[in-house]
């Protein structure tokens, strides 16, 4: 299992919203640019999580699927090669995605210009677990956010 110091990479002002210090099914983050937000959630939370439990497997969703593959995949990407773990990933971009090589697990990166495609997405290894919305206040409407939320979680996770 791989392993980080959290506590040493993560902004203390992101402490108490940390998947692993928060239960809360939903949480919203709001802030001006070079707050940390994309750095310590859609980068550094997502491959705490994937390393976390093998069943994990991330959604990240934007409003237009090429905004998300020009922000947040290329994030991931860089976050991963700045924590020295991008030789345990399989980074492909068509569609854009990354692997975890030993589980299979995926981060899988979508937009809601195509939700069809996102409600019809499934996972070889575990379920899906996790939706970033990136951007959320870009979505057209509170029901294409329930589209996709309602489409993909697995409702007992916790007790599997």
């Amino acid at each position: 299992m791989i392993t980080f110091d959290d506590e040493e990479l993560r902004l203390e002002s992101f402490r108490d919203i940390w998947f692993t210090n928060c239960d809360a099914r939903y949480r919203g983050l709001k802030g001006g640019r070079a707050t940390g937000k994309t750095y310590n959630f859609i980068g550094l939370e997502v491959f705490f999580k994937i390393f976390s439990d093998p069943r994990r497997n991330i959604l990240m969703v934007r409003q237009n699927d090429k905004d998300n593959a020009q922000s947040n995949y290329t994030i991931l990407k860089n976050v991963a090669h700045k924590l020295g773990i991008a030789h345990l990933f399989k980074f492909t971009v068509s569609p854009h995605k990354i692997e975890y090589r030993k589980t299979g697990q995926v981060i899988l990166f979508g937009g809601m210009n195509d939700v069809e495609n996102i409600q019809g997405t499934s996972v070889v290894t575990g379920y899906w677990t996790d939706i970033y919305f990136e951007e959320a206040a870009q979505l057209k409407s509170y029901e294409e956010f329930r589209v996709v939320d309602g489409s993909i979680r697995i409702p007992n996770y916790e007790s599997d």
